[in-house]
């Protein structure tokens, strides 16, 4: 997935999915159940199911590879 430069993706709960995401490109931060992580190439995050996050992309925007456990259906 792809956020633009300074743009966000709220904060937000999975009730069903495990959620990992790969920086692929940029820089920003995540939160994940309150804490903040910096987000740069090559960092991974796991988001068990229930806790919430957020992802915000900085100046140059962010590229994930996101994965749900089960699929999003």
């Amino acid at each position: 997935m792809r956020i633009a430069p300074n743009k966000k993706i709220g904060s937000h709960i999975h009730e069903k999915q495990l959620e990992t995401h790969e920086v692929i490109s940029g820089t920003g931060v995540c939160v994940n159940d309150g804490v903040e992580l910096p987000y740069e190439t090559g960092i991974i995050s796991i988001f068990p199911i229930g806790v919430p996050h957020e992802v915000i992309a900085g100046d140059d925007g962010l590229c994930l590879f996101a994965k749900f456990m089960p699929a999003l259906c």
